[in-house]
């Protein structure tokens, strides 16, 4: 077999020598180093350290590429390593964020992997993540109003423990075919008698994935996927943060024009997805009327890091389920989406800032909406492993000016954030709001990290509601006598990477309830809440 391999290797040599030197080496020189080599072969199995060959260090071709016994990596593992785009593309992990260009997703475990070689790979990878959380009181509605019952104590605070488990399977069959499945299993500790469980299992991803077709710079993603989080996930994202994340039925299509995947000059996301099939979760639809909701994002890049990005988003919303402010029926819901991002980072500096337009119609009323949003950040490196951010924020979206003249004024934020941007209580969204942010974070190491934020809340219109998901009201005063100011929140958290493949993460949050909060008084039992509110949790986070 030695014999076999240094009969090869000396075919080898006898091409790349030539290159690498100006004269022809002998056959006499070549025998003398193939002698030196089977030497240095019988050495290591014997399990010793092999001398020096003697002479000049021995390379290969032009590239200098040190000898070594392991045999050189596959041809497609032979380039560089992914950057995050590239992962992108391959691998759609556990993990919920993308990066700052607005696209992407992330990598948070490794996996395991297998090769079968011509191009047939297989992976294995899973997330189990464990949190406690305590809200103290448990909810700021006051009962008997926007779907809470009257009989609840006001008071009452909430402790619970939740439990999400994904594993999933990748499989690659040749460079233009992937498939893609992931299993999810998201519970809330004892909401089922232990000795009568039942598995709360759902398929969160099953997608088959047609890569660059006809060698076009595009990715076809058909079946189920998580949301890409898009720009400042304001109103696309996958909601990582919640024990049970956004996925959506439909064709999911990423591209770039010019460049390449790791440095494309333009890179769009394209989807078109059936939120909810008819007839699901309600008594006056019918079964032909889904929910539709597509769009397109595109990301231009400029000079350095600054970025343009553009995106029109439509939705047709079916089923006859929403209702009309000055007629007494139901509708369905048709609205497009526009907006622009631009966002520059400079290392020390950054800045990005966004605005959306919203119109369309619900039950037969106009909807003509907007909002806008701006942030900045200074950061400062202490050492090569430290530093410290200041940021600042303000976002606003527009209310509902009068909520019965037919006009409906309220910016829906599709599917945003929940937990990322106003606040980390999630008790606001980018509707009706006015929201003043300033920050701190503090890294004294790279696997560790600290944050402070402090937030300021108000209503845009005070007849509109407060909303903490979109469209659905937390609290609303018609009459608009109450304060716009409705409170303000501290968030401490901090987040820890003790091992590659285990984070944890721990904060406390205050909500400092303001006149708003105290105006809108109680219900008819004279219960109602105009207290402060508090909230902590404890993450565990495996991923493999």
């Amino acid at each position: 077999m030695t014999k076999t391999w240094l009969t090869s290797l000396a075919l080898l040599l006898t091409c790349a020598l030539p290159v690498a030197a100006q004269d022809e080496p002998s056959t006499a020189e070549l025998l003398e180093r193939l002698r030196q080599l089977e030497q240095q072969v019988k050495q290591l199995q014997e399990g010793q350290q092999p001398a020096d060959a003697g002479g000049d260090e021995f390379r290969l071709g032009d590239e200098g590429e040190e000898f070594r016994l392991e045999p050189p990596p596959p041809a497609e593992e032979s380039k560089a390593a992914p950057g995050p785009l590239e992962r992108s593309i391959y691998r759609n992990r556990a993990g919920g964020y993308g990066n700052r260009h607005g696209y992407g997703y992330s990598d948070d475990g490794s996996g395991i992997g297998f090769d079968f070689g011509k191009g047939i790979r297989f992976q294995l990878g899973g997330q189990i993540r464990a949190r406690a959380e305590y809200r103290d009181p448990a909810d700021l509605r006051i009962p008997g109003q926007a779907g809470r019952p009257l009989t609840d104590d006001s008071s009452d605070a909430s402790d619970f423990m939740l439990l999400r488990t994904r594993i999933n399977f990748d499989v690659m069959l040749g460079r233009h075919l992937r498939a893609f499945v992931e299993l999810q299993d998201s519970r809330v500790w004892g909401d089922t008698e232990t000795n009568r469980d039942t598995a709360e299992v759902f398929v969160r991803q099953a997608f088959v994935e047609i890569a660059e077709p006809f060698d076009l710079p595009l990715w076809v993603w058909a079946g189920r996927w998580k949301l890409p989080d898009l720009g400042d996930r304001r109103l696309i994202f996958t909601a990582e943060f919640n024990n049970v994340t956004r996925s959506w039925d439909g064709v999911q299509v990423f591209g770039h024009l010019g460049g390449t995947r790791t440095d494309p000059f333009v890179w769009f996301t394209a989807f078109a997805a059936n939120v909810r099939e008819g007839r699901v979760g309600t008594r006056t639809g019918d079964e032909n009327d889904d929910f539709w909701f597509s769009g397109i994002y595109a990301t231009v890049h400029g000079i350095g890091n600054f970025t343009v990005d553009l995106y029109g988003f439509w939705r047709h919303l079916s089923d006859r389920v929403f209702a009309s402010e000055k007629r007494a029926r139901l509708g369905d819901r048709k609205d497009f989406t526009l907006g622009a991002r631009i966002a520059d980072d400079w290392g020390f500096l950054g800045y990005s800032a966004e605005a959306a337009w919203q119109y369309g119609d619900q039950a037969g009323d106009r909807v003509r909406a907007w909002a806008a949003a701006a942030k900045g950040w200074v950061k400062l490196d202490l050492d090569e492993q430290s530093h410290v951010a200041f940021l600042a924020e303000y976002a606003y979206a527009s209310g509902d000016r009068d909520p019965d003249d037919g006009k409906r004024q309220a910016f829906d934020p599709l599917a945003p954030s929940i937990h990322l941007n106003h606040g980390r209580m999630d008790n606001f969204v980018w509707s009706n709001v006015h929201d003043v942010m300033l920050g701190v974070r503090y890294a004294p190491l790279k696997w560790l990290k600290f944050h402070l934020e402090g937030h300021a809340f108000w209503l845009d219109k005070r007849k509109d509601a407060w909303y903490f998901r979109p469209n659905v009201v937390l609290r609303q005063d018609p009459t608009g006598r109450a304060s716009s100011f409705v409170g303000s929140e501290l968030d401490l958290w901090v987040s820890a990477k003790v091992w590659d493949h285990l984070t944890v993460r721990a904060g406390y949050s205050r909500f400092f309830a303001a006149d708003y909060v105290r105006n809108t008084g109680k219900n008819t039992l004279g219960r109602g809440s105009g207290a402060d509110q508090d909230w902590a949790f404890l993450t565990l986070q495996l991923d493999f």
